[in-house]
């Protein structure tokens, strides 16, 4: 089964991380034609792939929240009596993405349906991080010559390769368990900090090896649908660096 990856550069090491997610969330406002924050509808975001169905009822402010969401690509229908239904029809979440979709409904029957064909384009408003996702396309047709998922993380702005001599590049993890001291292609680090700074986590659970300060083992780029990289301002729930999968 494919998996979401994610691999987070922090800095600066902290004492302990906590409840580290690989879901992403959905979440937003419903308003009316007006403005007005619209109580009481039910938002159902239904999974295109696996066609599970999440709901959430918007609260006295409009505000709705789905979390623990797959990634993957979804679609979104708001109805309440009295209003015409409103659906997005494709609306992509990614890993550990926190999406923000404001809905908004007119008069009407809710047995007529406003629908939105188009992709929504959902925002990242709820916190400051700054991280790229290396998604299954790029996974599968760019070239890589070791097949480590490290290498396409190299390849986001502000990420190097590990560096030559360090105990993580002398002792790196490559996809067949090989190391290179020469070039670091198994080690990256991001924004001047140290490639052994860096944290990895599988499903929320930290898979480090401290001796070597990297990754324990390096999965398969088949087993891969996605991973984040987050290389700045990160969420005081990570306690370092890291990468993070799920299922």
């Amino acid at each position: 089964m494919s998996k979401a990856f994610q691999i987070l550069f922090l800095s600066l090491a902290a004492a302990v991380s906590h409840a580290q997610q690989t879901t992403a969330t959905l979440l937003g406002t419903v308003t009316d034609a007006s403005g007005a924050a619209v109580p009481g509808v039910t938002v159902q975001a239904s999974n295109l792939g696996t066609n599970v169905v999440r709901e959430a009822t918007s609260d006295a402010g409009g505000s709705y929240f789905i979390p623990n969401l797959p990634p993957g690509n979804y679609r979104v229908r708001a109805a309440k009596e009295g209003f015409q239904a409103a659906r997005v029809e494709s609306v992509t979440l990614q890993v550990e993405q926190a999406a923000r979709l404001d809905l908004k409904l007119k008069v009407g029957s809710i047995t007529e349906t406003v629908s939105v064909s188009a992709s929504a384009t959902v925002l990242q408003t709820e916190n400051a991080s700054v991280g790229t996702v290396i998604d299954a396309a790029k996974i599968v047709d760019l070239p890589l010559n070791g097949r480590n998922f490290i290498q396409l993380a190299q390849l986001i702005p502000g990420v190097q390769a590990g560096t030559p001599g360090s105990i993580t590049v002398r002792r790196g993890r490559g996809s067949v368990g090989q190391t290179d001291a020469a070039y670091g292609s198994t080690a990256a680090s991001a924004n001047g900090s140290r490639d052994t700074a860096n944290r990895f986590y599988l499903d929320g659970i930290e898979v480090m090896d401290y001796d070597a300060m990297t990754y324990s083992f390096s999965p398969s780029v088949d087993s891969l649908a996605e991973f984040k990289v987050q290389t700045s301002t990160y969420s005081a729930e990570y306690g370092g660096p890291r990468v993070a999968r799920s299922t």
